[in-house]
C-alpha cells in the first residue's frame, strides 16, 4: 500500500487539512499503518501535482491560513482502481521475531521479561482497539450515517482485536514453554 492511497481513502470521506489527515490516520488505521506529517505533506504535494487532489487555502483564526485538501475525480478513479486490485497477504517483517530467533544468546529470564513486556503493550493496544470498535458501533450504527463505511471500519477494528488477542495468547504460551524448558534443564543438572 502506498500512503497516497490511504490519503485518497480518507479524503473520499471528507475534505481535510494535513493535520486532520494525520489525526484521522492515527485514530483509524494507526494500529497497523502509520505515517508522520513529514511523510503526509510531501505526498499531498505530489498528489496535487498529479491532479489527484486539489488544495484551497482557507482563512483561519490562528496565525496561519489552513490548506484544505479535496479529492478530485481523477483521485477517486485512482482510489477505486487501487481498491479493485486483488488483495494480497503481505510478507511479515518483525524485528521482535528476529530477536526471538536469536535469543539463545541471552538468559531465559530476560526472554521472559521481553515477552511479558510485549504482552503488557499488546493489552494496552487491545484496549485502544476495543475503544475504537465501541466508538464505531455507537457513533455509526445508531445514527445510521455512513453505515456501509462503518461496516468496513468495524471489520478492520475487529481484525486488530483478534490479532492482538491471538498474539497475547502466543506470548503466554511461549513463556510457559520457556519455563518448562528451564525446569527440564534444572532437572537434568
Amino acid at each position: 500500500m502506498s500512503l497516497k492511497h490511504a490519503l485518497l481513502g480518507f479524503l473520499s470521506y471528507r475534505n481535510m487539512t494535513g493535520y486532520q489527515l494525520k489525526k484521522y490516520f492515527d485514530q483509524s488505521v494507526g494500529s497497523f499503518w502509520n505515517a508522520s506529517l513529514s511523510q503526509i505533506y510531501p505526498t499531498l504535494n505530489k498528489m496535487c501535482e498529479d491532479k489527484l487532489v486539489t488544495v484551497k487555502e482557507v482563512e483561519s483564526t490562528t496565525a496561519m491560513n489552513k490548506k484544505v485538501y479535496y479529492i478530485t475525480d481523477k483521485g477517486r478513479e485512482e482510489l477505486v482502481k487501487w481498491l479493485m486490485e486483488p488483495m494480497e497477504i503481505e510478507p511479515m517483517r518483525s524485528e521482535f521475531l528476529v530477536k526471538l530467533y536469536f535469543s539463545a544468546n541471552i538468559s531465559m529470564e530476560e526472554v521472559i521479561v521481553q515477552l511479558q513486556r510485549l504482552i503488557d503493550l499488546s493489552k494496552q493496544r487491545l484496549e485502544e482497539n476495543y475503544k475504537g470498535l465501541k466508538h464505531i458501533e455507537e457513533e455509526h450504527d445508531i445514527k445510521g450515517d455512513m453505515k456501509k463505511e462503518a461496516l468496513f471500519w468495524k471489520l478492520t477494528a475487529n481484525y486488530g482485536v483478534k490479532y492482538k488477542k491471538s498474539f497475547i495468547e502466543w506470548c503466554e504460551e511461549s513463556i510457559e514453554e520457556i519455563k518448562n524448558h528451564m525446569s527440564e534443564e534444572e532437572h537434568d543438572s
